[in-house]
């Protein structure tokens, strides 16, 4: 697909003076291509990817069900909850969620309209490693999430316009984004070395014999006037560059707004979808102080847990996670999560689903003077086996105890779960 490109020497933002310039006859920011980082006019080439397959970003909401029973090599531990502690890939995963990745950013403007986020302004909000903004960028984000065991960054290509009036719907279908993605993409590999962001491999050497031949990370951001949805498109398609032919990869389409202000969560998500987890698997609500849910930190190998199998009480530490099997699933199929990260506790049940990600059916954040308690059956509930997790005002550290006998219907519970 032809792409007309401005000189190396000039910056984007002094070509956005110059259509700034050119646009003032037509009035309201337009201009009309010329010369420039311009999409060739005329309708898209259609893909040949036989069927596409799309994941959200953010899901709409949990679903699933728990698995018959299963084995576990760590007792207490479900089976595949990690991948080696986040040392190798989780199934379906581009890279390990230990380590670090280089990922590829292409912008795209949609529209006869100057990019609001260039890529500059991208590198400076989104996707640079080194501090300095009005805020942590989302690299930043990861760094801190994953206490610094994740190290992604990204190099982020001169932003593209494509300035037909709407080259793709409101709402476009996985198909329509998968035939956009390879017109990009494909017009990319024909000016850069892709296969420089093939880089998976131990010896640090792009390209290498030890890489896989896909991109580790790429990431399309399309800028438009209203945002849709933005997905992961699963079937890679082949990219020519000049060191050879490369695979795509999964394509992680971020949508953004011109008009609104960018929700940073699904850029997050598809980074997560690059680590091999299931949107379910994610994200804590939107009211909790923290986005990325303790099940998704556990899985990357970003959390210590340790299984409490015994009765008795055991201290939640700052920066750990303890789990609770639950005892009325098969091995492996559901457990609590208490984890803690600094003033702030993660109380989170989690269900195994068929396909092996897991979900939370339930999720609170417990502050110093709150308890609550944890059944660990659903026929018995708060007077069968349980955990009681407590916090009192002044305490080093909250504290929760196993139970394990069930008590006397007649008997007092002696917590309350959060608005009981």
């Amino acid at each position: 697909m032809p792409l007309h490109t401005l000189s190396p020497k000039i910056r984007p933002a002094a070509a956005v003076c110059v259509l700034v310039l050119a646009g003032c006859a037509g009035g309201g920011g337009a201009f009309r291509p010329a010369e420039g980082p311009y999409l060739a006019p005329g309708p898209l080439p259609g893909s040949d990817v036989a069927t596409v397959r799309a994941s959200p970003a953010v899901p709409a909401g949990p679903t699933g069900r728990a698995p018959a029973a299963g084995g576990s090599s760590v007792p207490g531990l479900p089976a595949g909850l990690s991948a080696g502690q986040g040392t190798a890939r989780l199934p379906g995963a581009g890279m390990p969620g230990i380590g670090p990745v280089h990922g590829l950013v292409v912008p795209v403007s949609l529209g006869p309209r100057i990019p609001l986020r260039d890529d500059v302004a991208l590198t400076r909000e989104f996707f640079g490693s080194d501090p300095g903004g009005s805020g942590p960028t989302l690299v930043e984000q990861m760094r801190d999430i994953s206490g610094g065991l994740f190290r992604p960054s990204f190099e982020v290509l001169p932003s593209l316009v494509d300035s037909r009036q709407s080259v793709l719907p409101g709402n476009p279908s996985p198909r329509e984004l998968m035939e956009f993605a390879q017109a990009v993409l494909r017009t990319a590999a024909e000016r850069n070395d892709l296969s420089r962001w093939d880089n998976d491999g131990p010896d640090g050497i792009p390209g290498s014999r030890d890489d896989d031949g896909r991109l580790d990370l790429v990431v399309l951001v399309v800028e438009s006037d209203d945002a849709f949805p933005s997905v992961t498109l699963r079937q890679d398609f082949p990219l020519t560059t000049p060191a050879g032919p490369v695979s795509s990869g999964p394509v992680h389409v971020l949508s953004l707004s011109r008009s609104e202000v960018a929700d940073p969560r699904p850029a997050i998500g598809l980074w997560l979808d690059g680590l091999g987890l299931d949107p379910g698997e994610r994200f804590f609500p939107s009211t909790f102080p923290r986005g990325i849910s303790s099940v998704a930190r556990v899985r990357l190998g970003w959390l210590a847990v340790e299984p409490v199998l015994a009765p008795g009480a055991a201290p939640v530490e700052d920066g750990k996670a303890l789990l609770f099997p639950l005892q009325d699933v098969g091995q492996g199929g559901g457990f609590w999560l208490v984890e803690r990260a600094g003033a702030v506790l993660y109380v989170s049940r989690v269900a195994r689903k068929s396909d092996g990600h897991f979900f939370a059916t339930e999720a609170h954040a417990l502050r110093a003077g709150q308890e609550q308690v944890l059944p660990l059956t659903r026929q018995f509930g708060d007077r069968g086996p349980r955990v009681l997790v407590q916090w009192p005002e002044g305490a080093d550290a909250p504290e929760a105890e196993l139970v394990s006998v069930p008590i006397r219907a007649a008997d007092p519970v002696p917590l309350r779960r959060p608005g009981g």
